[in-house]
C-alpha cells in the first residue's frame, strides 16, 4: 500500500481552477477532494480550506432546504502563481471586499424597491391627482385577455391603490360600463357569490 502524498494549499488551489476552468461556478467538497484523489476530508484540508476563504479566494455558500448543503464559488484569479505569494493574496482581499460592497449596496436596493413600488408606480401614472374612469380603462385594455376578462385585484395594484381607494373612485362607473362576473380575489359581492372579474359591455 503506497504513502499518501500530503496536500498543500496550492494544491487545494490548483485542484478549485482545474474544477471550474471549464465555466463551473461553484463546486462541493465532495467534488474538491475528488479532484485531490481523496476519499475523506480531515483536519489539515478543512483547516486550509476555511484559509482560502478568509483569504478571498473561494466563497462559502449555503444551499439546499434549510441551507444545509455547503458549496463554494471560485473569487481567486485563474492562474496560481507561487512567486507572487502574499502580494496575490492582498490583491484577492481587496477584491473581496468589493465584491461584499456591491452585495451590500445592491441587498439595500432590492429592499428599498420593492416596499417602494407600489407608491412609486401610484406617483408617476397620477402624478398626485385623483384617478379618473379613463386611467381605469387604459389599465383594463392591457390587463385584459382574450375573452376581455380583468381581475379587479389586478386592475388596482396596476393602478397603486388600495382596495378601499378603488372602489371609493370606480364602483359607480364600473357597476355602469362593465359586466361583472363571478371569481377573483376581490371585488362586489351579491348574493354571497365574489365577482372579481369584470368585462367591458357592449
Amino acid at each position: 500500500m503506497g504513502i499518501t502524498k500530503d496536500i498543500s494549499k496550492n494544491d487545494i488551489k490548483n485542484a478549485i481552477i482545474e474544477l471550474t476552468k471549464s465555466g463551473k461556478s461553484t463546486f462541493s467538497k465532495q467534488e474538491l477532494l475528488e479532484k485531490l484523489k481523496r476519499k475523506r476530508s480531515n483536519t489539515e484540508i478543512d483547516n486550509m480550506i476555511e484559509d482560502l476563504v478568509k483569504e478571498g479566494f473561494i466563497k462559502k455558500i449555503k444551499q439546499g432546504k434549510n441551507n444545509k448543503e455547503i458549496q463554494f464559488m471560485f473569487i481567486g484569479e485563474k492562474k496560481v502563481d507561487e512567486n507572487l505569494g502574499e502580494k496575490t493574496e492582498d490583491i484577492e482581499g481587496k477584491s473581496l471586499d468589493q465584491i461584499k460592497a456591491l452585495e451590500s449596496a445592491f441587498d439595500i436596493v432590492i429592499s428599498k424597491y420593492y416596499e417602494r413600488l407600489i407608491e412609486d408606480l401610484k406617483k408617476i401614472i397620477f402624478r398626485d391627482r385623483i384617478p379618473t374612469p379613463e386611467d381605469l380603462d387604459r389599465v383594463y385594455e392591457f390587463a385584459k385577455n382574450s375573452l376581455g376578462h380583468a381581475s379587479i385585484k389586478d386592475l388596482r395594484i396596476q393602478l397603486g391603490l388600495s382596495l378601499e381607494e378603488f372602489m371609493r373612485y370606480f364602483r359607480e362607473y364600473i357597476l355602469q360600463n362593465y359586466e361583472l362576473i363571478p371569481g377573483g380575489e376581490e371585488g362586489f359581492i351579491k348574493g354571497g357569490v365574489m365577482y372579481g372579474i369584470i368585462r367591458r359591455k357592449r
